[in-house]
């Protein structure tokens, strides 16, 4: 591994979206949503290169305004889809590169719809993975203990079953492992594992971002409580500069 990783962050930017339409140009507070990203993307000091990989010319001219993000190409139609695989981004991102004679070591997936997410946080998880020598990072959040998959059931047959690992009912709160949930602020992964049409593989990291507001959009719902979450965030910006 280099002493200085070459290292690409990727914005993903899709126009469609069916939960909320075209939320990543859709305004909360005073700006478009992708702008957060853009924003602490460009603050943060280990990436080398920073693009939007979107379908959407409204994103691509938005995200031009901007000194430091790359717009390469436009995305293919049949990647901007619903369906669309995220890892398909990804490698059609670096094999674009990759044909004009320019590698990297790690590519560090930022999605507009985790806006909360500082560029101390991006800086610290990617010192992260490669002193851990890890394959992959992603952030998590831990899991409250009422949600902890260790007290889980399904329901089989109108008959309650434990998801969790074991046979026995861990019946003490203290007793329980912390678990974690992926919040979608950072995905790292390691340029060859993502060759091998991998975003998530092999060693994984986690990096614990419990300081900043765990928002990621998806429907109306999480739209408004992006809203509520503004104040705290710009309680931490204040501080952080």
């Amino acid at each position: 591994m280099n002493i200085n990783p070459r290292i690409l962050a990727i914005i993903p930017a899709r126009g469609g979206s069916k939960s909320v339409s075209n939320k990543n140009m859709k305004l909360i507070g005073d700006k478009p949503l992708i702008a957060y990203t853009i924003e602490s993307a460009l603050q943060a000091k280990m990436l080398t290169k920073i693009i939007v990989s979107s379908d959407n010319l409204d994103t691509l001219n938005f995200a031009r305004q901007f000194t430091g993000i790359e717009i390469p190409f436009t995305r293919p139609r049949q990647l901007a889809t619903d369906a669309s695989p995220t890892i398909d981004v990804v490698k059609h991102a670096l094999l674009h590169y990759l044909a004009h004679g320019i590698s990297f070591d790690f590519v560090v997936l930022l999605q507009p719809t985790s806006p909360f997410r500082s560029c101390d946080l991006i800086d610290n998880a990617i010192k992260h993975i490669i002193h851990s020598h890890a394959d992959c990072l992603i952030s998590v959040q831990k899991i409250p203990d009422r949600f902890n998959p260790y007290w889980s059931f399904e329901c089989q047959d109108k008959t309650l079953k434990m998801v969790g690992p074991g046979e026995k009912l861990i019946s003490r709160r203290q007793n329980l492992p912390d678990t974690f949930h992926r919040d979608g602020k950072i995905y790292i992964t390691r340029t060859s594992l993502i060759m091998q049409g991998k975003l998530i593989g092999g060693t994984i990291a986690g990096f614990i971002a419990d300081n900043e507001p765990d928002i990621n959009i998806d429907t109306p719902e999480d739209w408004k409580n992006a809203h509520i979450a503004m104040e705290k965030w710009k309680t931490i910006l204040k501080n952080q500069f």
